[in-house]
């Protein structure tokens, strides 16, 4: 199940960072959805840094969500 987790995660990060160059906010979504999957993966493999780091990025996500909302992207 793990790999399963790592691999979506990989995806969903690669395709998010792709996407938020265009900008629109599905890219941020994508990036938070894999922000969260590389969480439970940190929280089953007991890596605290790199779980310490994807809550960071989380936040960043949703704030860039908040802020680009609030700019009117779409």
């Amino acid at each position: 199940m793990d790999i399963v987790i790592e691999i979506t995660a990989t995806i969903l990060t690669i395709v998010g960072v792709m996407l938020s160059s265009i900008p629109k906010r599905i890219s941020l979504w994508i990036l938070g959805i894999g922000q969260v999957l590389w969480i439970f993966f940190a929280i089953s493999k007991e890596q605290n840094f790199f779980l310490i780091q994807c809550i960071i990025l989380l936040i960043f996500d949703i704030y860039g969500l908040y802020s680009w909302k609030k700019k009117g992207i779409k």
